[in-house]
């Protein structure tokens, strides 16, 4: 068995930041294994005209489901989604996702920012 480059081996944090930022860049349906599996803010990509409060509480429920069923490495999420902005044709949206990790019991958060319509990420 041939040993790892520490250099090529992410440590647990930025596995779950990544495993994370994969399951809100998904659209339900899109990993086909599992139509269970990704965000449900895709659904409204390219709407013009939406309730934001709706949609936003819509987001946040279908989002920690699917954090809570295929995350086991947190326990105990709260999921935040929020409308940032001028909500015209390109909208920001800020997801913070809370919790605390199984092995440790350590907090834990992760934000992403997101453009909907055309689909864009940001760190800032």
């Amino acid at each position: 068995m041939k040993k790892h480059d520490k250099a090529n081996v992410i440590g647990r944090n930025e596995s779950i930041h990544l495993f994370l930022q994969l399951i809100i860049m998904t659209n339900f349906g899109e990993y086909m294994p599992e139509d269970a599996f990704g965000c449900r803010l895709w659904e409204y990509e390219f709407e013009t005209s939406i309730d934001y409060k709706e949609v936003r509480h819509s987001v946040q429920a279908a989002l920690l489901e699917t954090i809570t069923s295929f995350e086991s490495r947190l326990y105990d999420v709260k999921v935040e989604v929020a409308f940032l902005g001028n909500q015209s044709f390109s909208r920001k949206v800020s997801i913070r996702i809370y919790g605390k990790l199984a092995e440790t019991a350590e907090p834990f958060e992760h934000q992403q920012f997101l453009f909907i319509c055309p689909k864009t990420v940001t760190n800032q």
